[in-house]
Parts: structure tokens; C-alpha cells; sequence
């Protein structure tokens, strides 16, 4: 949404929207780094925080990803927002927050079928935060019917957002998600356009992993 509006903006002043979806895409890559600042910091001190964010934006794909126009990093960032509001909306125990991750959760999805893949993390890191207390919300939730929705409001949204701002889904809703050719069972799709073959080589034959390059590179020479 952000990557498509953008360039329609700087179009008349840079005449190339090709350009100015580069420009998009830039700041949402800067965007992304200082999510990745602010919620390393937050966890685990300045120096962790800095870390962090010089290892991410040294990496050579994120590095490349950054200067061309793609989905990547808009749902990186969008994912990177809901995972730190959510934090801090427990951390803070403020609904506002998690009620505002739940609304970038929607948007990363609208995004990126792979926008999703944060809810694991959230799941996970919930359940190793409380530990036993998780268990017992659980039972209290489903003794407490009335509440249900309450406790899934959080995916609830992120869908509604997801479905909304996707005109396309706005009919045969079902069969366009999970359907034979749906947004979500696009397996074989993206198999046939060979991008396996991509993400195996990396980018111009440049690694994922900063480490994995470094420790390749003088073999590959």
C-alpha cells in the first residue's frame, strides 16, 4: 500500500515511478533497522541494540533488497511493528498498543502472505513469559464464553484489515483464500516461477547470512 501510493506522489516532481518506489522501499528498509534498534535496546541494553541493527544492515541481502522495489521490507517493517507494540502493550499493559499491533499484524498480511509468521513468535514468547499462567488464561477463556471473542479479537482484526484493503477477496472470500489457485495455497505458483532457484544463490550470488558469506567467500575464490 505504502510501496504502491508512494511513487504516485513523487512521480510529478522525479518522472520515474520506478524511482520513487526505490525511494519507498529504502525507508521502510530504514524503518525496519530502527524498529530492530528501539526493540533490542528496550530488551537488552544499548549495546545489544546497536549490534543488532549494524548486523542487519550489513547483511548483503537486506543490503540488496533495500535498493530494489519488492514486498520484502515493507512486511518485514510491518511485522517488526506489531511484534514491538505488542511487547510493549504487555510490558506496559496498555490495550491500545496491542490493539495498534493487531492493525500492523493486518497490514504486514495484506502485504505478504509471509506477514503472518510473526503470530508464531508472539505465541511463543507469550508462552515462555508467563509459562503456567498461559494454561490458566486459557481455561478461564473457555470456561467464560462470552469472552472468546475477546481473547481472538487480536487475529480478528488483523483479518478484517487484511480482507478489507484486498477488494479482490471481497467476494468468494473462502475459495480465494484456501481455495485450488487462493491467496494462501499459492505453493505451486511460486515453485514454478522459480524462486527457489533465487533464494538459493542469493542475490547476485551473495548469501542471506553476513557469517555464512564471510565464512564462504574464500572458498569461492
Amino acid at each position: 500500500m505504502f510501496t504502491a501510493s508512494f511513487p504516485l506522489c513523487l512521480t510529478p516532481y522525479l518522472g520515474n515511478p520506478y524511482f520513487s518506489a526505490r525511494i519507498a522501499t529504502l525507508m521502510m528498509s530504514a524503518l525496519t533497522a530502527t524498529l530492530v534498534y528501539m526493540f533490542s535496546k528496550r530488551i537488552f541494553g544499548k549495546v545489544v541494540g546497536i549490534f543488532s541493527t549494524t548486523l542487519l544492515i550489513s547483511t548483503p541481502f537486506y543490503y540488496g533488497m533495500s535498493r530494489y522495489v519488492s514486498l520484502d521490507l515493507p512486511a518485514t517493517s510491518f511485522i517488526c511493528a506489531y511484534l514491538f507494540l505488542f511487547y510493549l502493550g504487555i510490558k506496559h499493559e496498555k490495550a491500545t498498543l496491542i490493539l495498534l499491533s493487531s492493525v500492523f499484524f493486518g497490514l504486514a498480511r495484506s502485504v505478504k502472505v509471509s506477514g503472518f509468521i510473526g503470530l508464531f513468535i508472539l505465541v511463543l514468547w507469550f508462552i515462555i513469559v508467563f509459562k503456567h499462567k498461559t494454561f490458566e488464561m486459557l481455561t478461564y477463556y473457555y470456561r467464560k464464553r462470552r469472552d472468546i471473542f475477546r481473547f481472538n479479537f487480536y487475529p480478528i482484526l488483523g483479518i478484517i484489515i487484511f480482507i478489507s484493503l484486498w477488494p479482490w477477496l471481497w467476494s468468494h472470500t473462502v475459495d480465494k483464500l484456501i481455495g485450488s489457485d487462493g491467496v494462501l495455497t499459492y505453493a505451486a505458483r511460486f515453485k514454478a516461477w522459480g524462486h527457489e532457484e533465487f533464494l538459493k544463490k542469493g542475490l547476485y550470488g551473495i548469501h542471506h547470512s553476513t557469517i555464512t558469506w564471510l565464512l564462504k567467500r574464500p572458498y569461492q575464490l
